[in-house]
């Protein structure tokens, strides 16, 4: 069982590996990040297999039970998401090879540490070290907003720090009223003694370490940081923070709401509305903005409400819809940032309306951003589609209206999306313009992510069937029973 721990093991070596190896010269310091993601990434898959058969790996660390010691839990929730998470940063550690010219010691070590906070808050069975690893997530992209040491970069980093220590104070008060009330951290622990309880603040203490996550997810009210954040970063930090930390937050909701508490019907409801002025305002945002990348952190809100409002609705279906939405947006959203990425470093702008005097059309970055577009707007043979089709038809069982504003959200999004590649790739380009060799490094990305938005799209049963078997991984009984016994 140790086995299973040692993706997130390995990520930990690697940060610390990365100044040890550049003591000497920073040449080999992103030889040594990938082959620590890569490492990672095979030791995730390798317990796939394990998972299936078993359909729950419960690692007690140093041999201490439930719920006396920490509990590492692996199912296909978690499983399916870790291998998700540290393929879009293994892209992303690629595209960055070209890209990040100095201070690649501070880089590398702060992108292991998002994946090494990811990890834990998705694996751990223990509610305070998700709280100890959405901190160690959480600072690491505070230092890594501020990277280009930028007025602008300073003070989006100022931001998410105010706002995401209130999200983090949130989470870690509910977590202590819990204690308080139950005496217990364990999340399968927490999920036996609830069911025997009435106690009011049990109730207060979910509602906080919601509201937490909601902020981690960018929901609208509670979407401030994340414009700033998104532009004033370097791009292929952007990718990560939009493909993974913020379906982190939605993460935490899904496992808390239907694993740990009960998803009564006022929390559903919350979600639900909550989900659906995210979907809409951050899509209406999206359509006034002239800078690419708020543009683009305007649309993960949007997409972030989609997945809120899947997962309020409760059914299986909508629960399916909504968890594969989040691998999808982390693919999706992972593409269209690095597409973006490419483009502010060729013309040094994101501005709109100044790359179009700027940018000569490039076919590799122009075919895969409208192939991003389409997937993120949900047209058929994109793996957008899929989750898309699955939270209308979910929506439209509880409440049609719910499927009308998903469908205006899209119809927004086309709006938007198209707007950008009007403005950055069919605006012709200033007489004298030059175009830049794309690497080989900044290529292959996109390539793999738009070989699998089609795949996806083409064959949408594989995905599909993940998602189902995630969903199930939801089931409080059988989470209780694996870790307990």
């Amino acid at each position: 069982m140790i086995f299973g721990f040692l993706p997130m093991a390995v990520m930990l070596a690697t940060t610390f590996l990365i100044p040890l190896v550049s003591l000497k010269t920073e040449k080999y310091i992103i030889h040594t990040t990938l082959a620590g993601l890569f490492l990672s990434l095979l030791l995730s898959i390798s317990m796939i297999p394990d998972v299936l058969s078993k359909g729950r790996v419960v690692y007690q660390m140093e041999g201490w039970k439930a719920p006396f010691g920490i509990s590492i839990v692996f199912d296909p929730l978690s499983v399916f998401l870790s291998v998700a998470f540290i393929f879009i940063v293994l892209l992303a550690v690629v595209f960055s090879h070209k890209y990040i010219k100095y201070k690649k010691t501070e880089y590398y070590s702060l992108v292991c540490l998002v994946l090494v906070g990811t990890l834990g808050v998705i694996n751990t069975g223990d509610i305070f070290n998700m709280f100890v690893y959405l901190e160690i997530l959480s600072v690491s992209s505070y230092a890594l907003t501020a990277f280009f040491k930028k007025k602008e970069s300073l003070e989006a980093a100022i931001k998410y720090l105010i706002i995401g220590s209130l999200a983090t104070s949130l989470v870690l008060l509910g977590i202590a009223f819990i204690y308080g009330v139950l005496g217990t951290l364990n999340m399968a622990d927490i999920a036996v003694k609830i069911s025997g309880t009435a106690n009011p603040v049990i109730g207060t203490a979910l509602a906080l370490i919601i509201t937490g996550m909601f902020i981690k997810s960018g929901l609208v009210p509670f979407h401030a940081w994340l414009p700033d954040a998104y532009q004033a970063s370097p791009s292929p930090v952007t990718s990560i923070f939009s493909g993974v930390t913020t379906n982190v937050g939605m993460y935490a909701v899904l496992r808390l709401v239907f694993t740990v508490f009960n998803p009564v019907s006022v929390l559903l409801w919350m979600l639900m509305i909550v989900g659906a002025i995210s979907m809409l305002g951050g899509a209406l945002l999206a359509l006034v903005q002239n800078s690419l990348k708020r543009l683009l952190a305007y649309s993960s809100i949007s997409q972030m409400g989609f997945v809120a409002v899947s997962v309020g609705l409760g059914t299986q279906t909508g629960l399916s819809g909504g968890v594969l939405h989040i691998i999808n947006h982390s693919i999706i959203k992972g593409l269209l940032f690095l597409c973006a990425g490419f483009i502010v470093y060729q013309t040094k702008t994101d501005n709109m309306h100044e790359i179009s005097g700027k940018f000569k059309f490039n076919p590799v970055i122009g075919y895969s951003f409208i192939i991003g577009a389409l997937s993120l707007v949900g047209v058929p043979l994109f793996n957008g589609f899929v989750s898309k089709w699955l939270i209308y038809v979910a929506a439209f069982q509880v409440s049609p209206v719910l499927t009308v504003l998903a469908l205006v959200s899209s119809a927004l999004t086309l709006a938007y999306m198209l707007r950008a590649f009007y403005l950055v790739f069919l605006c012709n380009a200033k007489p004298g313009a030059k175009q830049k060799k794309i690497p080989l490094s900044m290529q292959l990305p996109l390539i793999v992510l738009v070989g699998i938005i089609i795949l996806l799209g083409v064959f949408p049963g594989f995905s599909i069937d993940i998602s189902n078997l995630m969903v199930q991984s939801l089931n409080k009984q059988q989470y209780i029973g694996a870790v307990l016994t």
